[in-house]
C-alpha cells in the first residue's frame, strides 16, 4: 500500500503540478500515512480542465477518505476553477 508522500510524487510525475493530501475530517494525512490504490492514471489531465473537475474526477473517486489541494508554483491553493494548464504554467517560472 503507499504512502501519501508517494502518491503526492506520483500525481506530480504525471499531472505536472503538486498537490497536498489531507483527511476528510480536516485533519492532515502524514506522509507515511497508507493511501490505496496507486495513481493509476498515466497521462495528465487536459489543460482545459478545471482544478475542481481534477479533483473530483481523478483525485475523489481513487481516495474516498481523503481531499487534495492543489498547489500552483509558488505552493499556495489553486481555486476550483482554474484551468489545468494555468496552474501548470506557473511551474514553468520555478
Amino acid at each position: 500500500m503507499p504512502k501519501v508522500k508517494n502518491v503526492e510524487k506520483r500525481i506530480k510525475d504525471v499531472e505536472r503540478f503538486a498537490i497536498r493530501i489531507h483527511q476528510r475530517d480536516g485533519r492532515n494525512a502524514n506522509d507515511n500515512t497508507k493511501i490505496e490504490p496507486k495513481y493509476h492514471f498515466r497521462k495528465a489531465a487536459p489543460g482545459n480542465s478545471t482544478v475542481k473537475k481534477w479533483t473530483l474526477n481523478r483525485f475523489k473517486c481513487l481516495y474516498t477518505g481523503f481531499d487534495a489541494v492543489v498547489l500552483n508554483g509558488e505552493g499556495e491553493e489553486c481555486p476550483g476553477k482554474m484551468m489545468l494548464k494555468n496552474v501548470r504554467a506557473t511551474y514553468s517560472n520555478n
